[in-house]
């Protein structure tokens, strides 16, 4: 799944540069589940490491949107939206916009 299904404000193929997704842990949910803050850490780089490894090795591959990248903490699996709030933001321009693409 392409990370811009879930985030319109990423649409269009025409933009250039990058973008800065934030995971904002909550915590009221790993008190909830006994989930300290640097163990939700090794566990959200441990499970993007491999997320990025999928999209490198097959950009075609139906990847999971960010919320629902499972997260293994303590031996228990957690989705990854029901431990952290997400936001993803365009930190790019619109080819339109740069000169040096005219």
């Amino acid at each position: 799944m392409d990370p811009r299904d879930d985030h319109p404000e990423l649409d269009g193929d025409d933009l250039i540069g990058e973008i800065e997704i934030e995971f904002d842990p909550r915590p009221e949910s790993l008190s909830l589940h006994g989930i300290s803050e640097a163990e939700f850490e090794t566990a959200l780089l441990d499970a993007l490491d491999a997320y990025h490894r999928r999209l490198e090795l097959d950009p075609e591959s139906d990847a999971p949107a960010l919320e629902e990248i499972e997260l293994t903490i303590q031996g228990r699996t957690h989705r990854l939206g029901d431990l952290a709030d997400i936001s993803v933001t365009a930190t790019g321009q619109s080819a339109d916009d740069d000169p040096d693409l005219h």
